[in-house]
C-alpha cells in the first residue's frame, strides 16, 4: 500500500471483491476500488463535492465498466444535477436516453408535501 503505512496489503482475493470508482487516485487509495455489496454514506458540507463524487461514480461505472445507474436526486432537482455535471463532459440526458441511467426525483416530491406529509411518507 503507502510507504510507512501499518495497513496489510490487499490480497488479490480483496481485488477481486472491489468496484473500481474510476475516479483518479481513490481506487488507489482504497486498495482496488469499494467494497462490493456494501452501502456507503458520502458526507460533507455544503460544497464538499458529494454530489459530484456520487455522479462521477455512477458515470464512470456506466461509461467505463458497463453497468448500469441509479441517482436518487434528494436535494437538487434532476435538471439541476445534469445541467451542472455537463462542465465535466457527463451527458447524463444522453445515458438516460440509452437506458442506461434513471434519476429519481426525490427532492421536487419531497419539497411539495407538508412536514405532516412528510413524516408520514418516510414511516
Amino acid at each position: 500500500m503507502f510507504e510507512g503505512s501499518d495497513s496489510e496489503e490487499i490480497s488479490m482475493e480483496d481485488e477481486i471483491n472491489r468496484v473500481k470508482t474510476g475516479i483518479p487516485g481513490f481506487d488507489e487509495l482504497c486498495g482496488g476500488g469499494i467494497i462490493r455489496d456494501r452501502t456507503y454514506l458520502i458526507s460533507g458540507t455544503s460544497g464538499a463535492g458529494k454530489t459530484n463524487f456520487s455522479v462521477q461514480y455512477i458515470y464512470n461505472g456506466i461509461t467505463k465498466y458497463g453497468e448500469n445507474g441509479i441517482i436518487v436526486a434528494t436535494e437538487e432537482r434532476p435538471e439541476q444535477i445534469r445541467e451542472n455535471v455537463m462542465k465535466f463532459g457527463w451527458d447524463l440526458q444522453a445515458l438516460e436516453d440509452e437506458g442506461k441511467l434513471v434519476i429519481i426525483d426525490a427532492c421536487s416530491t419531497r419539497k411539495n408535501m407538508s412536514m405532516s406529509d412528510h413524516s408520514t411518507h418516510v414511516q
